[in-house]
């Protein structure tokens, strides 16, 4: 059994995550300035970017979406039991990974790769 210690620790780190990627999506999502007269190159940057930024806000979204997953788990008293078998999830792997959903065993099971 996980100790409460360890869930507030986590849910704190949890929390201060959240607010980092709320951030980061925040300022992805922001409107760009128009470029005066831009030139082929600046126009070439400027959609090299917007793939970067694009690909990031998918990723802090994805993220996101695990760590309110997670923190809902831990107000419904599930945090630490996987979603699949109903063990329990090793204390290292929640320290790693945070928002892990499945124990190792049926993490590796599942397609052959880690998908907590």
């Amino acid at each position: 059994m996980i100790s409460q210690e360890l869930i507030e620790e986590i849910k704190q780190r949890l929390l201060k995550e959240k607010e980092e990627l709320e951030a980061k999506i925040a300022k992805l999502k922001m409107p760009e300035e128009g470029m005066v007269n831009p030139q082929v190159d600046d126009i070439a940057n400027d959609a090299e970017e917007d793939i970067y930024e694009e690909g990031m806000l998918h990723f802090y979204e994805k993220v996101l979406d695990k760590v309110n997953t997670a923190l809902s788990r831990i107000e419904d008293g599930s945090y630490g039991t996987c979603i699949h078998c109903g063990g329990e999830i090793e204390e290292r792997v929640l320290r790693e990974v945070p928002w892990a959903q499945h124990c190792p065993k049926c993490s590796k099971g599942m397609h052959g790769e880690d998908n907590n």
